[in-house]
């Protein structure tokens, strides 16, 4: 069984790059690919993917702005994997 992954980013390249490392990974599948916030805060319910890997800083919202609504609006959705993306070699886990 993989792994099924949400992306949350507004830079359409580096979006797609994450999904095609993620993809080529035996164990990992990316369900779906959202370029903003409100797509995002829309869709991710209907999908609950295992883990979402979100761009802090996107054009129309925060990640963690994101997180903190879905963490209102959906109480089965588990956010305890949910990865926040830097545009750096670094990375956060909340």
């Amino acid at each position: 069984m993989s792994i099924s992954i949400a992306i949350v980013e507004d830079e359409k390249n580096y979006n797609n790059a994450l999904k095609k490392v993620i993809n080529y990974q035996d164990d990992m599948k990316v369900v779906a690919q959202f370029f903003d916030g409100n797509e995002a805060l829309k869709n991710l319910s209907d999908i609950s993917p295992d883990v979402v890997m979100m761009d802090i800083q996107l054009q129309d919202m925060l990640g963690i702005e994101i997180i903190e609504k879905l963490k209102r609006k959906c109480r089965r959705l588990s956010l305890s994997c949910v990865r926040v993306l830097k545009k750096t070699t670094k990375f956060s886990i909340l």
